[in-house]
């Protein structure tokens, strides 16, 4: 992962461990991570970032739970398009842009995992 990247993972996991599974908006994500990226002008390269924490999570180990999943749209609380893309093609829920449970438990599964001093001190 590049550095941008693994400065926004560590925000988030942190964030995760700190709140105890309080969602993340993108730009409080930017704000925390400490790269400089600002919104909207790099809402793309943000978007590329994630995508690449996505990857480098399942890749690692597809147990991993869905750590991208806590970060959400500031305004109504949803995922962008493209997380829900990337989890159909990962083998997640085809419907979990529609199903708040599935997001509920996949949420708890980030909460749990990360909030495992052993998985954090393992996998950070």
């Amino acid at each position: 992962m590049n550095t941008e990247a693994i400065k926004i993972r560590k925000a988030l996991i942190d964030h995760v461990r700190k709140s105890r599974g309080a969602t993340i908006s993108y730009s409080e994500l930017i704000n925390l991570s400490g790269t400089g990226l600002a919104l909207p002008d790099d809402r793309i390269l943000l978007s590329d970032l994630l995508t690449e924490i996505f990857i480098f999570e399942h890749s690692s180990d597809p147990r991993r739970p869905l750590l991208t999943i806590m970060v959400v749209h500031k305004q109504d609380g949803g995922h962008g398009k493209r997380f829900y893309d990337l989890a159909v093609q990962h083998g997640y829920e085809k419907n979990l842009n529609s199903n708040y449970e599935a997001v509920a438990i996949r949420m708890r599964e980030v909460i749990d995992f990360w909030c495992d001093d052993g998985n954090y001190l393992r996998y950070l």
